[in-house]
């Protein structure tokens, strides 16, 4: 025998809430697409709704029963503590799987995670208010897991955000790098300035995730109080957001020094220049960023994760430099072989003149050294060519919030005698 007669509208209000759950609204002429409620206004549903209706039930189940001094000594007393414990802990484990639930469907998005971290907040003063008036089992412990756990969640749709983000920009610098011509000298800027445009859009976007997910350390949440959850949060953010985002970008970048030599070799020299940036400034740049905009009043560059990847950057960028060379002449030695090759060297006149293919390969030398120059190097320089009354001024590739590279007098202390052989 149960003394709650609300049960049966308490469980319809859970049923409600796991409707729009589950909800799938038909536009007109289109197929079936979710429409879910927005998670402020699903939360204030479950609060409103079915958590003040508990709250209210189990008050005056206590009044009426458990704080009843002629009741407290009679032999069913703890039958009575027991169908309150029964009852509640079975309406809110189903609360808690459709809280979880829409929790996990939850998308990131930099505008509104505020809201969704006003959503958390309400919940667990939902669940304060509850544990004044039951006492018999901690939901304040159960919903704050559930906080964490869709915090974590979060952050990690953020790293996918971010991920996705720099895909999209790397497929669009490798069109641009591949439709480039280098017949014109406004377009040999292309290459540095593809470079800025890539590590600023790279950099704002992790700004941009950083400074939204700083909405769950806002002072006025109230799961911040007497936990651990900012130190948690911030070591979360730092380790399972920033650090594996830079990890795939020198992933990605190793990629390319992996396929041999199927890769585009201007494209491995792009990548090459990115990843020393990473190791030179962005990196600590990054990091400092999110230690002030957290308040972590820490020394970002003695952290050992960010030495690791640095010197990680700073080895993929030395690997892709090297498979940079390595792919020009595998190109350069091929192009002379089939030369070679092609001529009927017992039927032909002794030759009088440099061939054409030597030309080509002054050019193509003249390519790489303009090509690294845009990314390694600065000031004005003297365009090696079958042509040599041409100049160029090669510009710097990053922006003034990032420090030059040592790899930037490179290109000065190439061998000009190598040219002057040929």
């Amino acid at each position: 025998m149960t003394p709650f007669r609300n049960k049966k509208r308490l469980t319809a209000q859970l049923e409600e809430l796991q409707i729009h759950v589950k909800v799938k609204v038909k536009k007109p002429d289109t197929e079936f697409c979710d429409q879910k409620m927005d998670i402020l206004e699903f939360m204030d549903l479950g609060c409103n709704g079915f958590m003040n209706g508990l709250t209210s039930t189990i008050t005056s189940y206590n009044e009426i029963f458990i704080q009843n001094p002629v009741l407290s000594f009679e032999p069913g007393y703890t039958f009575l503590v027991d169908n309150i414990k029964s009852f509640t802990e079975e309406l809110m484990a189903f609360y808690f799987e459709l809280i979880k639930t829409r929790l996990s469907d939850e998308p990131f998005n930099l505008l509104e995670i505020a809201f969704f971290v006003r959503a958390l907040d309400r919940f667990y003063r939902r669940l304060q208010n509850l544990s004044k008036v039951f006492t018999y089992h901690c939901f304040i412990k159960d919903g704050y897991k559930l906080i964490w756990e869709s915090s974590l969640v979060q952050c990690s749709k953020a790293l996918d955000l971010l991920k996705s983000k720099l895909t999209e920009d790397l497929t669009n610098a490798r069109h641009s790098i591949i439709s480039m011509s280098n017949n014109k000298v406004k377009e040999k800027l292309q290459l540095s300035e593809s470079l800025m445009v890539l590590e600023k859009s790279m950099d704002e976007a992790v700004k941009r995730t950083i400074k939204s997910l700083n909405a769950f350390l806002s002072s006025d949440i109230a799961f911040l109080v007497d936990t651990n959850f900012r130190n948690d949060f911030i070591l979360n953010v730092e380790q399972n957001v920033i650090f594996p985002f830079i990890k795939f970008i020198i992933s990605t970048s190793m990629d390319y020094y992996r396929n041999h030599f199927t890769a585009i070799p201007l494209l491995v020299l792009f990548l090459s220049r990115l990843n020393l940036d990473l190791n030179i400034s962005i990196i600590l740049h990054l990091v400092t960023f999110l230690d002030e905009c957290f308040y972590t009043n820490q020394d970002s560059s003695i952290k050992p994760f960010v030495l690791e990847l640095k010197n990680s950057s700073k080895d993929c960028a030395q690997a892709l430099i090297d498979h940079y060379v390595r792919l020009e002449g595998h190109n350069l030695s091929q192009m002379i072989k089939k030369s070679v090759e092609t001529r009927d060297w017992f039927s032909s006149v002794e030759p009088r003149t440099v061939r054409s293919v030597m030309k080509r390969v002054v050019e193509d030398i003249s390519l790489m050294d303009t090509q690294a120059a845009q990314l390694y190097e600065e000031g004005s320089r003297k365009d090696r060519s079958s042509d040599s009354s041409r100049t160029f001024s090669a510009i710097g590739t990053t922006s003034k919030s990032f420090q030059k590279s040592n790899w930037s007098s490179y290109g000065a202390r190439l061998d000009e005698n190598l040219f002057n052989e040929i």
